[in-house]
């Protein structure tokens, strides 16, 4: 597995997010849909998945520890704004800087660095696997 492919798996799923987000109001990403998630933590936990993704390449993550915790899976539904809950504007401009940390460090990744061991697979196999979650 390719970084180049891993990057074009990423691009995908970015502008696909990128056109669902057009014309959503922080208000709205708040709206809690009966089962599921709202827009507000769906996007938050993609920042979250990216962060490992970016840790599997040894890149600097977007989110400290700490931050992430409120877009972890199994975490209480988002139904109103509260100070653990990022406004869309940042969470659109965090993902952002994922998408342009994600790209720079698989552009200097070498077959070695993807090939390395990562969790019961390589790197570059639990880079695709948190791609197609993503998506």
């Amino acid at each position: 597995m390719t970084a180049s492919l891993i990057t074009a798996a990423l691009a995908f799923s970015t502008r696909a997010l990128q056109l669902n987000l057009d014309g959503i109001t922080h208000e709205h990403s708040l709206v809690q849909p009966p089962g599921g998630n709202c827009v507000n933590w769906q996007v938050g936990h993609v920042v979250r998945h990216r962060n490992y993704m970016l840790e599997a390449l040894s890149a600097q993550t977007v989110w400290s520890a700490d931050a992430q915790a409120r877009y972890d899976r199994g975490s209480q539904p988002i139904t109103s704004d509260g100070a653990d809950v990022a406004h869309l504007d940042v969470l659109r401009r965090e993902f952002e800087l994922s998408t342009e940390r994600l790209t720079a460090a698989l552009a200097g990744a070498g077959e070695a660095a993807l090939a390395a061991p990562a969790g019961q697979g390589t790197v570059a196999q639990r880079l695709m696997t948190l791609a197609l979650h993503e998506a």
